[in-house]
């Protein structure tokens, strides 16, 4: 039984590891991309003129919209998080019914000649 357990605990290791990596990833490719963008704005900000917007006033700014978007889609993954708990919670006699094939010893055969 421990061998089960510390096979599912490397595995839930090497899952966070490899989301580590993912995260770590979309930095390194996002980072660049920000600092083009600043460099762009930053040599065309002096030549893009003032604008008044039609009902500015009553439009959301960019700002707004992302804030909001994201709020809305954290409140959506928040909501489908507690659903999916209630539904374990639910589902929990049934689950626990079933049983887990025991681990079966690490082979101890010899190694193979290269």
């Amino acid at each position: 039984m421990d061998g089960v357990i510390n096979s599912m605990a490397t595995a839930t290791k090497q899952l966070d590891k490899v989301q580590d990596q993912v995260i770590d990833a979309l930095r390194r490719v996002q980072e660049p991309v920000v600092d083009s963008v600043r460099s762009v704005v930053g040599k065309v900000e002096d030549r893009v003129p003032e604008v008044d917007l039609p009902y500015g006033d009553k439009i959301p700014t960019a700002d707004e919209l992302v804030e909001s978007g994201f709020g809305f889609r954290q409140r959506l993954l928040d909501n489908q998080h507690q659903f999916v708990k209630a539904l374990l919670d639910a589902t929990a006699p049934v689950r626990h019914k079933a049983k887990r094939p025991a681990a079966r010893p690490a082979s101890k055969s010899s190694p193979k000649a290269a």
